[in-house]
């Protein structure tokens, strides 16, 4: 699963408020990102069966790279 990234924890927090909180969950997971660096990170996942819908990282690097533009 290819992660989001993003430049700051307030944009982060702008795009996770679109999940309905009763839905989904939101795991803190510090990973590797595309600069090898150690970043912040959450996966979104399910409540109902804990599948992980979506990687989301705090990286400005990665975040301004347009390769990870989606």
């Amino acid at each position: 699963m290819k992660p989001k990234y993003f430049n700051s924890l307030g944009s982060l927090n702008e795009y996770a408020n679109n999940y309905p909180n009763n839905s989904f969950s939101f795991e803190h997971n510090p990973r590797k990102c595309g600069c090898d660096s150690v970043r912040c990170s959450f996966d979104v996942t399910d409540k109902e069966d804990n599948d992980i819908l979506e990687i989301l990282v705090i990286c400005p690097i990665c975040a301004n790279n347009p390769k990870n533009r989606q």
